[in-house]
């Protein structure tokens, strides 16, 4: 009981680190691409056979669900 006392000891630190590098912030970020989906969106309604628009925005709706998947409990 003692060995993993310690070892849940040690393993403290850096999964505190790692959460804050992480996870800060995380609901800024959720924002940001938010904005930055709106933005493309609103540029593909001007241009919509814009390939690369099409990939950057299949892109950041990726990162977007990600960060969503990440931020939920």
């Amino acid at each position: 009981m003692f060995q993993l006392c310690r070892k849940l000891q040690a393993l403290k630190g850096p999964l505190a680190k790692l959460n804050k590098e992480c996870f800060a912030k995380i609901d800024q970020k959720e924002i940001e691409l938010k904005e930055n989906l709106d933005s493309i969106q609103a540029q593909l309604r001007v241009n919509p056979t814009d390939v690369v628009l099409q990939k950057v925005e299949r892109a950041v709706q990726y990162s977007k669900f990600q960060l969503g998947k990440a931020g939920s409990p």
